[in-house]
């Protein structure tokens, strides 16, 4: 990871908050486009709750935002997959010309959550803590690299739970593909969260640590373990809110909003 200053790391963190604000927004207004569009009766209808739109618009932002993350991850991957081939003499340094790509990673995707603290009262207390765990170690990891191999597979793991998103927003909207997707959103989260515990685990097995800094990234590993064991236990218990009732209706709204075709065939 980067080697910056907290002068840095600070406006980048706040502008991953800003950019999160603005496509919220955009995405809070194409969801009520097509809601609009589609003429729904706005007293009895889900999908016309403006907290469920607040909530959809949420989730798929944060789809972007993570897209965008793992576009600037691209190049470090290289480097990380040759650390991994012996963690014990192949460090993984980010260069100077990429370092600003990692502070591009952490900020977009930590922006998102310091902008979800601040903007969701709503927020389950085990989620504040990913947040704040989350934060607190990209913020390190940039300013002098004590997690860097560490924070690049969480942070790589974070990238890429679509799927899971996916399975939320068509959760939140009711939409009856949601059981299915949710299901192997459940299998998907177990295999990405599993993988990346066990590659910091993996590297700090093989790295002759000094003691110290065996300890924090232990504490670090065993507190993000937690906290994520108690997330799967959540990701779990989703599976029972996911409706199983068809309303056409709902299905087509949610197909329009996300630009997808027509799922019946292949889920049913």
């Amino acid at each position: 990871m980067p080697n910056l200053s907290f002068q840095i790391i600070l406006p980048a963190f706040i502008a991953g908050v800003d950019i999160f604000h603005v496509i919220h927004g955009v995405c809070l207004r194409h969801i009520q486009a097509k809601i609009t569009a589609a003429r729904l009766a706005k007293d009895t209808h889900h999908l016309s709750d403006p907290g469920v739109q607040f909530t959809l618009a949420l989730i798929m932002s944060s789809a972007i935002v993570r897209s965008m993350a793992f576009l600037c991850a691209l190049p470090l991957i290289p480097l990380f997959l040759l650390h991994l081939q012996n963690p014990a003499k192949n460090a993984f340094v980010v260069q100077d010309a990429n370092q600003y790509y990692g502070l591009a990673i952490v900020a977009l995707f930590n922006g998102e959550y310091l902008w979800e603290i601040v903007h969701t009262p709503t927020t389950p207390p085990v989620m504040i803590a990913h947040h704040v765990i989350s934060i607190s170690l990209c913020a390190v990891s940039c300013h002098c690299r004590l997690f860097d191999d560490m924070g690049f597979a969480y942070a790589f793991g974070v990238l890429i739970l679509h799927p899971l998103l996916l399975a939320k927003f068509l959760r939140h909207a009711k939409c009856s593909w949601s059981y299915p997707v949710w299901r192997f959103g459940i299998y998907y989260f177990h295999v990405a969260e599993v993988l990346g515990t066990m590659i910091s685990v993996y590297t700090m097995y093989c790295q002759n640590l000094p003691p110290l800094e065996l300890i924090l990234k232990s504490v670090t590993v065993l507190m993000l373990t937690l906290v994520k064991c108690a997330l799967a236990k959540n990701v779990r218990k989703g599976l029972g809110k996911c409706t199983t009732i068809k309303c056409d209706v709902t299905n087509a709204v949610v197909t329009d909003i996300l630009g997808l075709p027509d799922m019946s065939s292949w889920l049913y």
